[in-house]
């Protein structure tokens, strides 16, 4: 009856209030049991049913969880999941939380988790399984192991400057919802999609590292869940070969300073005068991009910027990459100075990101002159 109740409010927008008036049943009978028996006995069965089709031991997961498995990191479940993928992936499946976050830094595999997580949920016969992810490049990538994958504006139906306005993807309950990089995405982004599962009785899982560069729009919404919901965390960065790195890399998002000794020992780290290295930065910039690289090129200021700007335009318009063309100016958003670029000529032009306050570029298509 309570999934009666649930799908009258997701399928016809009926109040659970009005639902409940009319079967004569209590406002919290219905929200006791709208998620299902929550009874220890039913929670183990859940448990145990995730952890067989994750491919691993209850108990194993159990360890891994716990901290108290050694080898977790390295082992492998029948799934193929390494041990503390797995044991993250049973917690946030079976948690019995609406929203659970998955603390993944760069490199540890959290789209393969979720993809396992959609396989479990399917399998089950749950509910639909639904991707989100910040930007299309992701959810594609996020696609090959959760087919049904939307971008945030696409999943709330946003359009340029119109927030909503399509209406959100239609959610119901026993959904599940599975958020990649969800550090990237926008506080009210991440508030909508939320807001959407639990007016539909829809569960959400977000992933993302809480130590990466957070939204270019208002962000550290994955950050303040983490801080009060708790997370699992991922512990491999299995995306680096040398095991150096892998290890390096968990120092380094940790704010360890003394690490840099080792990147400089393994020459990861390149200096010399700021004219030396400015000149290496824009030619490595126009070798990447004559050989069909997107390259994200990031200077301390908008001076160096400029300069930088001003010395790939120049080197891309003499090996005929790009055209010199007429001089014409490009409106920013109103907290940015307007700024003047040649027509054809591919420019690289700087945004600051007021968030993490460091300036970043990008190149712009060229456009016709404003009239």
């Amino acid at each position: 009856m309570a999934s009666f109740i649930a799908a009258q409010r997701a399928d016809h927008g009926i109040p659970y209030a009005v639902s409940c008036r009319a079967l004569g049943v209590s406002e919290g009978w219905f929200y006791k049991w709208k998620d299902g028996d929550r009874s220890p006995r039913r929670a183990r069965r859940e448990r145990l049913k995730a952890a067989r089709a994750l491919g691993a031991d209850l108990a194993q997961l159990g360890a891994a969880l716990a901290g108290r498995v050694q080898d977790a990191h390295g082992a492998r479940t029948r799934t193929g999941l390494r041990v503390d993928q797995a044991a993250a992936a049973l917690s946030a499946l079976t948690d019995g939380r609406r929203v659970s976050v998955i603390n993944a830094p760069a490199g540890s595999g959290s789209t393969w988790v979720l993809a396992a997580a959609d396989r479990v949920w399917a399998a089950a016969g749950l509910g639909r399984v639904i991707g989100i992810t910040p930007s299309q490049s992701a959810r594609n990538t996020l696609a090959a192991g959760v087919p049904v994958s939307y971008n945030t504006a696409q999943f709330l139906g946003h359009l340029p400057g119109q927030r909503g306005v399509r209406g959100p993807v239609q959610l119901g309950p026993g959904d599940l919802v599975l958020m990649d990089e969800a550090s990237m995405v926008s506080n009210p982004d991440l508030a909508d999609v939320i807001g959407e599962a639990a007016d539909s009785g829809a569960k959400v899982i977000l992933a993302g590292d809480t130590q990466q560069l957070q939204a270019v729009e208002s962000g550290g919404g994955l950050s303040l869940l983490a801080d009060a919901l708790g997370f699992v965390q991922l512990a491999e960065p299995v995306r680096f070969r040398a095991a150096w790195e892998q290890a390096a890399s968990l120092r380094l998002r940790a704010g360890d300073a003394t690490v840099l000794a080792e990147y400089d020992q393994h020459a990861r780290i390149r200096g010399g005068d700021p004219e030396q290295m400015m000149d290496a930065a824009a030619a490595d910039y126009v070798a990447l991009t004559v050989d069909g690289t997107d390259v994200l090129l990031m200077a301390a200021d908008h001076a160096l910027r400029r300069e930088l700007s001003r010395r790939i335009r120049d080197d891309l318009i003499r090996l005929g990459v790009v055209a010199a063309g007429l001089l014409f100016p490009v409106r920013l958003p109103s907290r940015h100075k307007e700024s003047r670029y040649r027509k054809g000529s591919g420019p690289v032009a700087g945004q600051a990101n007021r968030n993490q306050a460091r300036p970043t570029g990008w190149p712009i298509p060229s456009t016709k002159p404003p009239s």
